[in-house]
């Protein structure tokens, strides 16, 4: 089931390892990474553990404007599809460093 993957903590063990290169986020123009809250957390706890993030896009497909919208999203309005996890989410990442800190 999913909840017995989540369990596992998957990502959490790829964080432990503390990859060689970090972290990339993959921003793309159909979709803002940073309104999914699954993406926020993960970049929370990368940040937790002072892993080296990269972001990446497709400087074709990218403008000015485009990059001034991004630098406005405000990750805690973030959203997830099931209740329980948004609620988990949030929590986990108020009791850390708080989403302010990820803006």
């Amino acid at each position: 089931s999913i909840q017995q993957q989540l369990d596992r903590k998957p990502f959490t063990q790829v964080l432990n390892s503390y990859p060689k290169y970090g972290m990339y986020v993959i921003h793309t123009s159909i979709s803002e990474v940073y309104n999914r809250l699954w993406c926020v957390h993960e970049v929370h706890e990368a940040s937790k553990k002072n892993i080296k993030i990269t972001g990446l896009f497709d400087p074709k497909a990218w403008t000015l404007p485009t990059f001034d919208r991004l630098m406005k999203i405000k990750t805690e309005n973030a959203e997830c599809s099931m209740k329980s996890d948004k609620e988990m989410l949030k929590e986990t990442i108020d009791s850390g460093e708080g989403f302010a800190q990820l803006d």
